[in-house]
């Protein structure tokens, strides 16, 4: 892989009711050299699942808070 830059959606605000594109921000960043013994994947395809709503509230859960 030849990617020097890192793409990724970051939750912005905690949503109220629906989440909306203003709850998300696009950030790129540039990606670290590679130390032996280690190896880059490519996310291709992404899942939003219900439970990943539920993550993005602001209350205790048995995952720590987003």
């Amino acid at each position: 892989m030849s990617a020097t830059i890192n793409t990724a959606w970051h939750l912005a605000t905690r949503p109220t009711g629906l989440a909306s594109a203003a709850n998300f921000e696009w950030r790129e960043t540039a990606l670290p050299e590679l130390a032996d013994g280690q190896v880059r994947v490519r996310t291709i395809w992404l899942s939003i699942d219900p439970t990943n709503r539920i993550w993005m509230n602001d209350a205790d859960s048995y995952l720590p808070k987003l």
